[in-house]
């Protein structure tokens, strides 16, 4: 999910879509779900920590995006890993398993 607006990196990990919180992307990307009727379990990086209101950057009026939010240069890099280790992980359980 997003990690604009962000600079704390406690609270990142791999969290169910449906349970994320204070992430106003994955906010949208839910209510889109639900109106799809999907329930299924999603697993998403995401940060529970809340948004930095000042991080909020208004565009030129492009039509197609309106705002978006600043974020610090190590923070997309850790969403990074944690889905790297989240996805090796999973592999290394899938092949235990068989």
């Amino acid at each position: 999910m997003g990690a604009g607006g962000r600079i704390n990196p406690v609270g990142v990990g791999v969290y169910s879509l449906f349970e994320s919180k204070n992430c106003p992307f994955a906010h949208q990307i839910r209510k889109s779900y639900r109106k799809m009727g999907w329930k299924r379990n999603i697993p998403v990086v995401a940060s529970n920590a809340p948004v930095i209101p000042s991080s909020l950057q208004l565009t030129d009026g492009n039509r197609y995006k309106k705002s978006f939010y600043g974020t610090i240069s190590y923070l997309p890099a850790l969403f990074g890993l944690h889905a790297a280790a989240y996805v090796i992980q999973a592999l290394i359980e899938k092949k235990e398993a068989n």
